[in-house]
């Protein structure tokens, strides 16, 4: 008896008992949304995605604020059944998400009812499609009376109703330039919201387009990265956004893309499919323009066999999802 006691307190020393709390996410945290990276910094502690899933009861789900921001109204019987992700935190992360949330002060804190619709989880954190959970979620308790007559949606998405907000000052002329992106900075994608960052520079969403030449689109290194090629007539038409972005976003770009070393910056022919910007910001469907693109002028001759897409998702079916820098084994 005695043996055991002391066998359990070492256990108990070196394998410690890990609290874990499980986490409805219906905002800017869910996958392909501008906070998601938030979820997968180890520094903020550990998150593991369960499933999909859905209220149980109806919510309304609505976009407040002049910063547009989503807030899940706690008004059961209204608005939608809601759709969101599951995931299953630390109590680290917790803390972490209790102080970015504001709780309990601008969000609260409280138990729902979830409708599990997949299940992506491995052993004791498989969750059942259709089975009943309960789980946290970040609510509004308290809310503006005009907020009750606020459009409510039931699939939140930044890309459908986020707007940049600029502040106009008197300055010199800006030197702006047009950037053809096709890989992760895309919207919905992982890296999207360092597109929306002031900080970063200005960017503004002007079309979707794709290139006149065809182009071999490849995920290629153990981090699954999307490169174009530089080897035009081989490939696809490959579809992606122009963005007009000003001379600090572009110096900004230029350095993430580790330009020139790994990318390389050149012009693109491309034809544009719709327009999203107004004015003189306005593109023609179907127009032929010339913007810089990054670009891999050399590769490892392997990746000219490596399957090709006219479109990146790093959620696709290819099944190869993008390795964040903090999920990346040391070398």
């Amino acid at each position: 008896m005695k043996g055991f006691v002391i066998l359990a307190l070492i256990i108990n020393v070196f394998y410690p008992i890990v609290h874990t709390h499980d986490i409805f996410v219906y905002g800017t945290l869910k996958k392909g949304q501008p906070n998601y990276p938030r979820m997968k910094n180890i520094t903020n502690g550990q998150a593991d995605f369960l499933a999909h899933a859905r209220t149980v009861e109806r919510y309304p789900l609505v976009i407040g604020t002049i910063y547009n921001i989503p807030f899940l109204l706690n008004v059961p019987g209204k608005g939608h059944h809601v759709y969101g992700e599951i995931y299953r935190v630390d109590q680290t992360m917790l803390d972490f998400l209790d102080k970015f949330e504001e709780c309990p002060e601008w969000y609260q804190r409280i138990k729902i009812q979830l409708k599990v619709q997949d299940g992506d989880g491995k052993g004791k954190n498989t969750l059942k499609p259709g089975s009943i959970v309960k789980t946290d979620v970040y609510i509004k308790t308290t809310d503006e009376p005009d907020w009750l007559q606020k459009p409510t949606y039931e699939n939140y998405d930044t890309n459908d109703v986020y707007r940049m907000i600029t502040v106009s000052v008197i300055c010199p002329a800006v030197h702006m330039a047009l950037i053809f992106i096709y890989g992760m900075l895309k919207k919905g994608q992982p890296n999207y919201f360092r597109m929306l960052d002031p900080v970063n520079g200005q960017a503004e969403f002007l079309a979707h387009a794709r290139t006149v030449e065809r182009y071999p689109l490849v995920i290629a290194t153990k981090y699954n990265i999307p490169f174009l090629l530089n080897v035009p007539g081989t490939g696809h038409h490959v579809y992606g956004e122009i963005y007009r972005v000003d001379q600090k976003m572009l110096e900004f770009l230029d350095k993430f893309k580790g330009c020139p070393e790994r990318y390389q910056r050149t012009k693109v022919q491309l034809e544009v499919q719709d327009g999203g910007g107004e004015g003189e910001n306005t593109l023609k469907p179907g127009s032929i323009m010339e913007t810089d693109v990054y670009i891999k002028t050399t590769c490892e001759p392997e990746w000219l066999q490596k399957p090709t897409y006219e479109s990146y998702d790093t959620y696709g079916d290819h099944g190869l999802k993008y390795v964040f820098p903090e999920d990346r084994s040391p070398e």
